[in-house]
């Protein structure tokens, strides 16, 4: 499924703190998953489930991966965990998975400081998303 380049609107939208069942989630665009589920709201549940089921586990891989260490199992990891985060809408997250996927696919590693901003941010996305189930 192929989703459309960000607008201005988009771009202003991703930039606010949109409300859905009443909470507020920074960095997930609600438009895709609202797409997804046809404005559904079981099935709305349904994929935030699906995301937390991928998101959840790999965050704990990602956790305990080390940077010392050849970072293939790192880049496979982002690879993996980027097209999901992409799919929620959290582009501002995927950007980051994305330079830092590239930047070991082209021979160069990321720092510890680094696997942890994203630790943190896909922390802050699964607890979010945790919030729109309740």
């Amino acid at each position: 499924m192929a989703f459309p380049t960000t607008t201005g609107r988009s771009r202003e939208f991703l930039n606010s703190k949109t409300p859905f069942y009443g909470v507020s989630c920074p960095n997930i665009a609600m438009e895709i998953i609202d797409r997804l589920s046809a404005g559904d709201p079981e099935k709305k549940k349904y994929y935030i489930r699906l995301f937390l089921d991928t998101l959840e586990p790999e965050l704990g891989n990602l956790r305990g991966a080390d940077v010392t260490q050849p970072q293939e199992p790192i880049r496979a990891i982002l690879h993996k965990l980027k097209s999901q985060v992409q799919t929620i809408g959290a582009r501002e997250t995927h950007a980051i998975m994305a330079q830092q996927e590239q930047e070991i696919k082209s021979g160069g590693q990321i720092d510890q400081s680094q696997l942890d901003e994203t630790c943190r941010q896909l922390s802050d996305l699964i607890e979010n998303l945790q919030e729109l189930l309740k």
